[in-house]
């Protein structure tokens, strides 16, 4: 583009970073973001403060532990309908039947869990005014793609103003498939009957106006989407990548009496799962050599700042540079390679290369402080509970060509991705 944009990539800005959120570093808005274009108004859009605090809050009691468990059946059983299909030497794109899944979940647990069966199929638009009939579940993700891929229009970072208002192909076909996507929602949301959807919970329980939930939550579906998805074939690859890793979170599981026979609808089981310390190392360390997506929502400062010695001008773009918290070499041992047990509090890896504590900001897959994710638990559950049945239920050969890529990355915006 034409502007400046400053990466914050060490642990030491990240730290100067935080002390000057949110009085003097906020949300900047960029209405060319597919995030932006999406759900303009969701409060992940708009700037810190009262409005803000409600909704975000809001949504955050809605997926605390307790409120989050309820899904975990709902999250087995589509896993299982979706492996039962797979038949022994078929070619299978994993990641894109995961991304099937994780889709259904949350739109199920957004929106309501009569939305495959209530909501209307689509008309999908192509720039040359011919149309084809898709699914819900199949045209939402071809949207956002398409939307995502504008972010190197040429014409567009020249010009922005031709993307923010939509004037040039391909934004103009965007918007209206963006539209469409919208009318369909509302259409649904008009006549669905699952009172314990979190829509109807913002509207009926915290009182959020009706196009204020609905802009939230659909802030929520881009954002938890795709980024859980990735995590769980993020995980799959590198534990095959990794076999002593697979064999011992597979033990693990076993030893905690996690197997394909097992009945997740029980307390018990829940309480085994969360209790497998291995697979929350696994987990972890997933998110960290290959977080969801490599950088941060965008932020401004509202007057001069400097971060580390650098001077930054009033209204110039920050970003968090997450992977280089991850990678980085002062506060991680061989941080390129998958160590699950770095997290254990017993393992030589688990301090930092020179003995000494890690920093608290070198390792923030969903962030931190008050722009962090909403959705994080409800994301961390999702991870355990799909991965640790799919280990139990299902097996994968990857090509050895993937597995000796070193390269190979599943997070948004990733070459590999």
């Amino acid at each position: 583009g034409n502007t400046t944009a400053f990466l914050i990539t060490s642990v030491k800005a990240y730290e100067e970073f935080k002390q000057l959120q949110p009085d003097v570093i906020d949300r900047k808005i960029n209405p060319q973001k597919t995030f932006t274009k999406l759900s303009p108004s969701a409060f992940g859009n708009i700037k810190s403060g009262k409005e803000w605090n409600k909704r975000r809050n809001s949504v955050s009691k809605l997926m605390v532990l307790n409120k989050s468990s309820q899904y975990i059946p709902m999250m087995v059983q589509s896993l299982d309908a979706e492996i039962r299909t797979w038949k022994i030497g078929q070619d299978i794109n994993v990641n894109q039947r995961i991304s099937a899944i994780t889709l259904m979940i949350i739109t199920k647990i957004l929106f309501g869990s009569d939305i495959t069966s209530k909501i209307e199929d689509c008309d999908y638009l192509h720039p040359d005014g011919k149309s084809t009939k898709m699914r819900f579940m199949d045209f939402y993700p071809k949207m956002i793609l398409d939307i995502m891929s504008t972010f190197s229009n040429i014409k567009a970072n020249i010009f922005p103003f031709l993307g923010i208002y939509d004037l040039v192909e391909p934004f103009v076909t965007n918007r209206k498939n963006i539209n469409q996507f919208q009318d369909k929602l509302k259409k649904f949301l008009a006549n669905s009957t699952d009172a314990g959807s979190v829509y109807r919970k913002l509207i009926d329980e915290f009182k959020i106006p009706e196009e204020d939930a609905f802009q939230d939550i659909c802030g929520l579906l881009f954002a938890g989407h795709d980024t859980t998805s990735h995590a769980i074939s993020s995980a799959i690859y590198f534990l095959k990548k990794n076999p002593e890793a697979d064999k011992k979170l597979r033990e693990a599981l076993a030893t905690c009496g996690i197997t394909k026979d097992t009945d997740y609808f029980t307390i018990e089981t829940k309480e085994k799962i969360q209790s497998c310390e291995y697979l929350n190392y696994v987990i972890k360390e997933t998110l960290r050599i290959d977080p969801p997506a490599f950088s941060s929502i965008v932020y401004e400062a509202s007057k001069p700042i400097t971060l580390v010695g650098v001077p930054i001008k009033k209204s110039e773009s920050i970003l968090l540079n997450i992977l280089s918290f991850h990678h980085d070499p002062l506060q991680w041992h061989e941080p390129l390679k998958f160590i699950p047990e770095r997290f254990d509090p017993e393992s030589e890896y688990f301090l930092k290369p020179d003995g000494n504590a890690r920093s608290p900001y070198a390792y923030a897959p969903f962030s931190f402080g008050l722009r962090k994710c909403p959705g994080q638990i409800l994301a961390t559950l999702e991870l355990k509970f799909l991965l640790s049945r799919f280990l139990c239920t299902a097996d994968i050969e990857i090509p050895e060509s993937l597995l000796e890529n070193d390269y190979a990355r599943f997070a948004l915006f990733s070459n590999f991705h």
